[in-house]
């Protein structure tokens, strides 16, 4: 696997979880300045379960993402050890 496949792993799980933070906070704000100001238990509810999905939602991606990389590196680990037996091969046809 070269740098740039991990690289770009690497953006996209960091990329969700600022998506997350972003969202979540924002949620969080708007929840506190409505509490101050008195708001209907409902709405509440709604939007305390709207920020529970969005991180739910983020740790399904981070985790397929997570699973993805793992399955490519050992597809890579298995296409090195064949160019290994191929090589060898050749090496003791040589011989």
């Amino acid at each position: 696997m070269n740098i740039f496949t991990k690289f770009y792993y690497l953006v996209i799980i960091l990329s969700s979880y600022i998506i997350y933070l972003s969202v979540s906070t924002k949620l969080y704000f708007f929840l506190f300045c409505r509490i101050m100001t008195g708001f209907q238990l409902p709405i509440l509810a709604f939007f305390v379960f709207l920020a529970l999905l969005v991180l739910i939602a983020n740790v399904v991606v981070s985790g397929l993402l997570v699973i993805l990389l793992l399955m490519k590196k050992k597809d890579d680990c298995k296409k090195n050890r064949k160019m290994e037996r191929k090589y060898d091969n050749k090496k003791l046809e040589r011989i």
